[in-house]
């Protein structure tokens, strides 16, 4: 279970999942294969929820952000402590990001989780989502 459930104006945003990160044949990609594969599965149940999903940082009246993406060390930690000066509760699945190495996968992670975000397991995540009222609906109700 997400520490404190997904609140009701949450977004995600995916971080740097591209080719170039993506792809273990190029230089500075890695075998995100799974991370793909859960960001999918998150994404489906965003959009299916009317979640809004940015591929970039776009203001949607959202007070939760939902962090995914490549690499766990550079642009994700980058995304996650952006989100959280700018006052966003931050949530990382840990299946959606990934590095191409293990070791400051990790260490970024842990440090994340202590300090900036509460990284959790994606079916805890997509739990919390699927009982969210989504965004459309608190915003019209406040």
């Amino acid at each position: 279970m997400v520490s404190a459930p997904v609140a009701a104006r949450a977004g995600v945003v995916v971080v740097d999942l591209q080719y170039g990160f993506t792809d273990p044949a190029c230089t500075v990609g890695g075998e995100l294969g799974d991370v793909l594969a859960a960001t999918a599965r998150l994404l489906s149940v965003g959009r299916a929820r009317d979640v809004p999903i940015a591929f970039t940082a776009v203001a949607f009246h959202l007070d939760t952000l939902v962090v995914t993406g490549c690499v766990t060390s550079g642009c994700v930690r980058a995304t996650v402590v952006d989100s959280v000066s700018w006052g966003f509760r931050t949530i990382v699945p840990l299946e959606c990001v990934g590095d191409r190495a293990e070791g400051p996968h990790s260490w970024n992670l842990f440090d994340m989780d202590a300090k900036y975000a509460d990284v959790e397991p994606l079916d805890n995540v997509i739990a919390s989502l699927e009982r969210s009222e989504g965004v459309a609906a608190a915003v019209s109700s406040s």
